[in-house]
């Protein structure tokens, strides 16, 4: 259900329109609120948003909310939650000691035409969001890249990929893994990862629940009504997308002691937020994953240039992956999300579609 607050208004510099999704009803009932938007202080900037991509991630967003902080990073009134969207955004009311008017990023934005943000220039040439409120969020979080010209749509489809993938595809080569196990493998999430380890020479089963998904030559398909016919070799990895602990516990119980590793790094197939006991009642215990920290360690292991051009070639391959892969639907206005967003919480889209969206 979508309901909304009142009339659409012109979003300006100190207006904004934004999609809220319901922490109370649900998932599937957002809707559409008008707000007067302006800097709280003089260190904050108002930046308009362009663009944004909405995928199943963003629901992995809304039902890890308490549990990863993204119900905290654009604060909604009691009952609401406005779901973080990697997008697009100019500057168009500067800050003193802030990105200049006209300054172009790409990062974590909310779904909104308009946003306000503490945005501190680094010496990398990339802004920091530095506010009290956004502090409990990793580092990947609070970076936003300065562009010269709009992003690609595939690129924000992949942006939410490309810290995970960075970070986790050198760990697991250089750890020896020679096989994964991929649970939402269909998502776009669990294709991209799968092409990026078989690039690196890492074999990979998925599971999934859509026996027709593109798993194409990076992974095996194993379908969720089928892990009686599961097997995987020791020293296996499962890299835990969908993040269910009863289906998890199905799987290990079906691998035995195969599995040396089970890392969580979703919620895709999540009913409702993730449990206490996230680990549940299988072992081994499950290993949270955290690209944002992980990807801090590097840095301070190898040095900030060569985490750089890690990421940017990831970001590369990813940009390669998403043009034989990926279809980009366009939707124009916040209404046209909303009337998307419960077929992406049911899991209705396209495996290998995302929206990309112009508030």
């Amino acid at each position: 259900m979508t309901t909304t607050s009142r009339p659409p208004a012109r979003a300006g510099r100190g207006h904004s329109r934004v999609l809220e999704v319901s922490t109370a009803a649900g998932p599937g009932t957002t809707r559409v609120v008008d707000e007067p938007l302006a800097p709280t202080d003089r260190g904050t900037s108002v930046l308009r948003i362009h663009r944004f991509a909405v995928t199943s991630n963003n629901v992995s967003y809304f039902r890890t909310r308490d549990q990863l902080g993204h119900g905290r990073a654009f604060p909604a009134a009691s009952g609401w939650m406005r779901v973080p969207v990697w997008g697009d955004a100019t500057v168009v009311d500067g800050a003193s000691g802030g990105p200049r008017e006209g300054t172009r990023v790409i990062g974590y934005l909310p779904m909104a035409t308009t946003v306000a943000m503490s945005l501190e220039p680094r010496t990398d040439g990339t802004l920091v969001e530095t506010s009290a409120g956004r502090s409990h969020l990793p580092p990947i979080y609070q970076q936003y890249r300065v562009v010269e010209s709009p992003a690609d749509g595939l690129e924000l489809a992949t942006l939410h990929i490309e810290a995970l993938a960075s970070a986790l595809v050198p760990d697991l080569v250089g750890a020896g893994v020679e096989h994964v196990l991929i649970s939402s493998a269909g998502s776009k999430t669990g294709q991209a990862l799968a092409f990026l380890l078989a690039e690196a020479g890492v074999a990979c089963t998925g599971l999934t629940g859509d026996r027709s998904a593109p798993g194409g030559n990076a992974a095996a398909l194993v379908g969720y009504d089928d892990l009686s016919s599961l097997s995987v070799p020791p020293g296996s990895v499962f890299l835990d997308i969908a993040g269910d602990p009863r289906l998890r516990g199905r799987i290990v119980a079906q691998c035995g002691g195969a599995l040396a590793r089970t890392l969580g790094i979703g919620g895709t197939r999540l009913a409702g937020p993730i449990p206490a006991e996230y680990a549940g009642p299988a072992s081994p215990v499950v290993e949270r994953y955290g690209a944002g920290p992980r990807l801090a360690e590097m840095e301070r292991e190898q040095g900030t240039d060569a985490v750089r051009l890690l990421r940017e070639r990831t970001r590369l391959r990813l940009l390669a992956w998403a043009r034989e892969t990926v279809t980009v639907r366009r939707l124009d206005g916040l209404g046209a999300a909303a009337a998307v967003w419960p077929g992406i919480v049911r899991g209705g889209h396209g495996a290998t579609e995302i929206h990309l969206v112009a508030p």
